[in-house]
């Protein structure tokens, strides 16, 4: 708690200014506190506190309700659930956002704070480098948003732990150290050239997404190396299977031969994209650009593979016997069967019209949407 011993209720009709913290997942964008989590603040509107446990008057002397806030950003220090979480709750996922936040109607004052009716923020400070996110809650809330290395000064008054990393290596390493970028940060940077629209969130949305096949940053030569022998053993395969006429028919069924080449493609694909995001951390922005080519490339190539298994079911439906026993097939197959084929069609109807909305420039287009 931020001090024992309140003073009586007051009621301020001028705002008094105090800080807190909250965290902000990107594919979100909304203030969230770092205790309470499923508390978001909206934007554009008055947080309201309210008591969760008693029903009464907000904040109360003697409860612990209210919007708590401490009146300087040194004081985040001495709270540590302002900055980190407490003992039994997970680690702050996303970003740590600081903020400056107004408050106003029944105020109790505390030792290094206060406790309030009614917050909005009215200035944040993102402490990570991505332009993106701050755009995003600047539009959401409608005040001033810092980031990046504009928060380098207030992230000195606050403890360090693992929630206020350093931007990047230039406010630790000694002069002349090179920096080293990160992959996904490098991207970000040639996405948010894109003027805003359908490309734009979809580029975005699939650099940053956290699945393995994407996450470039967690990525080094030897995890690189490591898809060499599978897509090794794919091709292996595949030659094996073309000189036996089939041998993975029983395994795979009469889409043996797709069902090989996908892997393939699949190992591949994630082998060029290890080698280009080593030279994308070298800065090389051609290498940036082919990667995020390659990310926003890949949301077709998941259509039509959709549609190529929805096919392959389809005609599955038209089989009432099991093709290795000869045995009629049960009711509950088949209806498991046509289940899936109808939630199949409707995903891939979802995806096609997403597509529809999305201009697919050329590669030389690509490259004078996001500039030199």
């Amino acid at each position: 708690m931020i001090a024992e011993g309140a003073l009586p209720v007051e009621v301020s009709a001028v705002p008094l200014i105090g800080w807190r913290c909250w965290f902000v997942l990107p594919e979100e964008g909304l203030l969230r506190p770092i205790y309470k989590r499923g508390l978001a603040w909206k934007p554009r509107q008055a947080l309201e506190a309210i008591c969760p446990d008693h029903i009464h008057a907000v904040p109360d002397k003697d409860c612990k309700c209210g919007v708590w806030c401490v009146c300087h950003p040194l004081m985040l220090r001495e709270p540590e659930w302002m900055t980190t979480p407490p003992s039994g709750i997970d680690p702050i996922p996303g970003a740590l956002v600081v903020g400056q936040v107004a408050l106003w109607g029944d105020i109790i004052e505390h030792e290094r704070g206060w406790r309030a009716a009614f917050a909005y923020p009215t200035h944040l400070y993102l402490f990570a480098d991505d332009e993106r996110l701050a755009a995003t809650l600047r539009d959401k809330y409608a005040v001033p948003v810092a980031w990046g290395a504009q928060t380098e000064d207030l992230r000195r008054l606050l403890p360090r732990t693992p929630a206020t990393p350093a931007i990047n290596a230039a406010t630790t390493a000694p002069a002349g150290t090179p920096l080293k970028i990160k992959p996904s940060d490098q991207l970000l940077r040639i996405l948010a050239k894109l003027p805003k629209g359908p490309l734009r969130d979809l580029a975005t949305s699939r650099v940053i997404s956290q699945t393995p096949a994407h996450n470039l940053d967690s990525e080094s030569t030897r995890e690189m190396s490591a898809y060499l022998p599978y897509r090794d053993q794919a091709r292996a395969r595949l030659a094996h299977a073309l000189e036996r006429g089939g041998y993975y028919t029983k395994s795979y069924g009469d889409q043996w031969r797709s069902v090989l080449i996908h892997r393939i493609k699949y190992y591949s694909h994630r082998v060029v994209l290890r080698r280009n995001a080593v030279k994308v951390s070298a800065g090389d922005v051609t290498a940036t650009r082919r990667v995020a080519w390659l990310l926003i490339a890949r949301r077709w190539t998941e259509t039509k593979d959709h549609y190529r298994e929805l096919a392959r079911l389809r005609a599955e439906l038209g089989r009432t016997r099991n093709r290795f026993t000869g045995k009629p097939l049960a009711k509950t197959t088949i209806y498991q069967r046509r289940t899936k084929v109808e939630g199949m069609l409707i995903h891939l109807d979802n995806m096609l019209n997403d597509l529809a909305t999305i201009p697919t420039p050329s590669y030389r287009a690509w490259r004078e949407l996001t500039g030199k």
